[in-house]
């Protein structure tokens, strides 16, 4: 029993610690993740642009256009 009383860390003064260090690892945890899942995303997207672009010049098909162009005007467009 003495060496419990004789403790110099009052277990009273990190009793809240635990929580603090388990939600900041949880948010560590989350935003890895997250980053994982993104990379992922970015490296399928290219591969799959690249093995569309490789097929179509492949087959002798034209490229789609790149960039955003503007929607065509209906067919009844009267000036």
């Amino acid at each position: 029993m003495y060496a419990l009383s004789s403790n110099p860390i009052d277990p009273g003064a990190i009793a809240g610690l635990g929580i603090g260090v388990m939600i900041i690892g949880l948010v560590i945890y989350l935003a890895l993740l997250a980053l994982m899942i993104w990379i992922g995303y970015l490296i399928t997207r290219t591969a799959v642009k690249n093995g569309v672009i490789l097929a179509l010049r492949e087959t002798g098909q034209q490229l789609p256009p790149r960039g955003y162009a503007p929607p065509a005007p209906p067919q009844t467009w009267q000036q």
